[in-house]
């Protein structure tokens, strides 16, 4: 399959400290401002809390001065959100209700689904925008598939702030 040249997935934790968030949103944005201008107007979320749902928010926000963005919604299964805790829930059907597209790539939850979700992002995208900080887990295994693919991989947990840009 080929990869779409100017499309961007995310890819991160579920849980991440709160004092980073305000930052790691900053930092978010400003890549998402900087890959629109060099054309990129296709991004994914896999809906998932933590990183998943921030960069969808973020990608919602940019929006509003870039209008020829969309979010496509990559998600594992009908209702994956279900069990999730009220604030999440809510966070989550504000985006699903305000994104552009939205992909199931399971009917129902199956034990390989997230790992489907995450091999579906990546094979569409030219870039994948990810916050990683452990060596195991799916967003581990989803910057791995991302290497073997050959897409470029910004992780944002490695971002230094004296950097004056992404250098994409």
């Amino acid at each position: 399959m080929l990869h779409s040249t100017k499309t961007c997935c995310f890819s991160g934790h579920r849980a991440l400290p709160h004092d980073i968030v305000p930052d790691l949103q900053n930092k978010l944005h400003k890549l998402i401002v900087e890959l629109h201008e060099q054309g990129y107007s296709n991004f994914i979320s896999g809906g998932a809390i933590g990183f998943d749902l921030l960069a969808a928010v973020t990608v919602l926000n940019a929006k509003a001065n870039y209008p020829d963005i969309s979010l496509v919604l990559a998600l594992p299964c009908h209702g994956h959100h279900r069990k999730w805790g009220a604030a999440d829930r809510q966070l989550f059907l504000r985006v699903l209700e305000k994104c552009d597209d939205v992909v199931y790539v399971s009917q129902e939850y199956t034990q390989g689904c997230m790992m489907t979700r995450n091999r579906y992002m990546i094979e569409r995208s030219s870039m994948c925008i990810c916050y990683l900080t452990q060596a195991t887990g799916g967003t581990a295994a989803t910057f791995n598939y991302a290497k073997q693919k050959r897409i470029q991989v910004v992780n944002l947990a490695q971002f230094d702030d004296e950097q004056q840009s992404f250098n994409i």
